[in-house]
């Protein structure tokens, strides 16, 4: 439409200007005819003549009172038409005859033709200025066509690679995953494996316990057996041999046997005292021995406990320094992108604001000096102005909304991407807090057993010890259990930290998202100001056809390096989606082997514990087997 009114108004203007030359050459041709006449000029005529004359400007002006001169090349000096006529007249009253008649009517006609030619030379440029505006047009929307097909191809290639990549990632994460709970059937497998072995050692134990007790049971009735009839033989010999002999011829003799049985007695009976002292004695030493071993290992189970929950805190305070720091980093990152936005919106507005002024003080000096342009003329261009500024912002809006588009899909990514990293990271440390606390109360309940045995072994059936015993391992229970709660309270804790957390993010987020809509206000405002400001530029169009033009090229210029820009941001995030990746696949191989590390020291240590205890077993059994060897001598010897 605006298309149409352009050519109809220049299709009005030729015919006007075609309308003005012919008039002009008519009337020039009646006032050389009416002079060329033979009829002498009295005074009223010449007023007449003088009076019907129109002026030069009234002769000189257009059908919308525009000079005709505006057209004509600056480097010739024209001089109006109706110059010609007051020169002839008053060369005819001077009394110039035909001559100078024809040489007035041929300058006009001489004029006439060449402002026709003008005319025509004007006709033509205009029609070139027609179709280069078409050209120019065609070759803008095939640019525009191009330019979008292929920004178009380039974001659906990263798009479809950025798809890929997360698939990927993806399915490496799967794979950990598997590899990890692999790992933990393997661990568990083991630990079930050790339960087994500890219980089978136990029971081992027990059974060695029970026959060695039906042993030395079986050998106490038989030496208690056997003692009984050695003295129902002696006694009944003695009086066998009392009752043969007198008793007067023997009394001496009964009387020393008696006292040398009775010192014999009083010898055997401080012997046995002694050694029954010296076997308690031994069984006191060996009791504090056992105390002061239990006491030790209950230190060193203290200890190596503390260990490993100050070893557990450590941890987590890491790793829950390592989220806070990885979390300011973010923010820090987040912050300075929202600060080179808001930078660049700056710098654009100011960039827009000086070129504002700058054409609204170019546009005041136009103004003031082409006060008299016509009004057909005018609304074309200010249509097709308007137009060009409408596509111009058009595409503006179109990218800008592409690009915040893009920022969106960005910052969702990422936002996303460290919500899933945080959620991976909780289940991870909640795993494997959960796995320490089971191996810690695992170690903590095998070394209670343990030591339950060596108390049933050293004690032999005290049921005082083992009620002290049990009392102790209920409160370590009940120790472990309390610190269990307090490890779940930690955590609990961090997990509250790490919303909150999540919550600032959510809150920078919404912030930022004020800061965008003001920034959207003022661009409108700006915007809406600039096309006010751009309403009174329309009558320029043909001076400013150039500089529309040159603008473009820059315009695309700048769209050229925005792309190359994105390009680079996205290339950039690549890598460093990349760089974390391989970061964090580092950071589980390492954890994997410290865990791997981890259960082979455990392991070791246990084997080394139930060897320990089989060689204290073995040296208690010799010792056992020593002590009855000596109480049988003793007994022999008491025989």
């Amino acid at each position: 439409m605006n298309e149409a009114k352009v050519a109809n108004i220049l299709s009005y203007l030729d015919s006007a200007a075609a309308t003005q030359c012919e008039a002009r050459s008519v009337r020039d041709c009646t006032l050389a005819t009416s002079f060329s006449s033979v009829v002498p000029l009295t005074s009223s005529v010449l007023q007449h003549v003088t009076a019907s004359t129109p002026a030069p400007s009234s002769i000189n002006a257009s059908p919308n009172d525009t000079p005709t001169h505006r057209h004509a090349p600056p480097g010739r000096s024209t001089s109006p038409p109706s110059v010609g006529v007051p020169a002839m007249s008053v060369s005819w009253i001077t009394g110039g005859g035909a001559e100078s008649a024809q040489n007035t009517y041929l300058g006009i006609k001489k004029r006439i033709e060449g402002m026709q030619f003008e005319n025509e030379q004007l006709r033509r440029d205009n029609a070139e200025l027609r179709s280069r505006l078409q050209q120019w047009r065609a070759e803008e929307a095939n640019r525009k066509e191009e330019m979008r097909e292929a920004v178009q191809g380039e974001v659906d290639e990263l798009r479809n690679s950025h798809v890929q990549e997360r698939k990927r990632a993806k399915a490496e994460k799967e794979k950990l995953e598997k590899a990890k709970e692999e790992l933990t059937r393997q661990v568990d497998t083991l630990t079930v494996r050790l339960r087994e072995e500890a219980a089978k050692h136990a029971e081992d134990v027990r059974r060695l316990e029970g026959t060695h007790a039906a042993a030395l049971s079986s050998l106490r009735t038989k030496w208690a057996a056997q003692e009984k009839v050695n003295r129902e033989k002696w006694r009944l010999a003695e009086a066998k041999r009392i009752k043969e002999s007198t008793l007067q011829s023997l009394e001496p003799d009964i009387v020393l046997l008696l006292n040398r049985h009775k010192a014999e007695k009083a010898r055997l009976r401080e012997e046995y005292e002694n050694e029954l002292r010296q076997r308690d004695e031994a069984i006191a030493a060996k009791d504090a021995s056992l105390e002061e071993l239990k006491s030790k290992l209950r230190r060193e189970a203290d200890e190596l406990l503390s260990r490993e929950q100050e070893a557990v805190r450590n941890r987590l305070r890491d790793e829950s320094e390592r989220i806070h720091r990885q979390l300011e980093e973010e923010r820090r990152l987040e912050q300075q992108r929202r600060e080179q936005l808001e930078h660049h919106y700056e710098d654009q507005k100011r960039t827009l604001q000086r070129e504002i002024e700058r054409l609204g003080k170019e546009v005041l000096r136009l103004q003031s000096e082409q006060t008299s342009e016509q009004a057909s003329f005018h609304e074309a261009v200010t249509s097709e102005v308007a137009r060009v500024t409408g596509e111009v912002n058009e595409r503006m809006k179109c990218l800008k909304e592409k690009l915040m588009l893009e920022f969106a899909d960005r910052e969702k990514d990422a936002k996303e991407e460290n919500q899933r990293y945080l959620q991976s990271k909780e289940a991870e440390m909640r795993k494997k807090c959960e796995l320490e606390r089971d191996a810690a109360v695992t170690k903590v309940v095998q070394r209670l057993e343990e030591e339950h045995l060596r108390a049933l072994e050293s004690a032999r059936g005290s049921d005082g010890m083992l009620r002290e015993r049990y009392i102790q391992v209920t409160r370590e229970k009940e120790r472990l259990q309390v610190e269990l709660d307090l490890v779940q309270e930690q955590l609990s804790t961090a997990l509250e930290a790490n919303r909150s957390k999540a919550e600032e993010l959510q809150r920078i987020q919404d912030m930022a998202n004020l800061s965008e809509q003001h920034i959207s206000a003022i661009e409108d405002k700006v915007r809406s100001e600039y096309t006010k400001r751009m309403s009174i530029l329309d009558h320029e169009w043909q001076k400013k056809l150039h500089e529309l033009e040159t603008q473009h090229v820059k315009e695309v210029w700048e769209l050229q390096q925005r792309h190359g820009a994105a390009t680079q941001e996205v290339a950039r995030l690549r890598s460093d989606f990349e760089m974390e990746k391989k970061t964090l696949e580092q950071r589980h191989h390492a954890e994997l082997s410290q865990i791997n590390e981890r259960i082979l020291v455990a392991i070791t240590k246990k084997e080394n514990t139930i060897r320990h205890q089989s060689e204290q077993l073995l040296s208690l059994q010799e010792a056992v087997s020593v002590r009855e060897q000596e109480l049988q001598r003793h007994r022999q010897l008491l025989l």
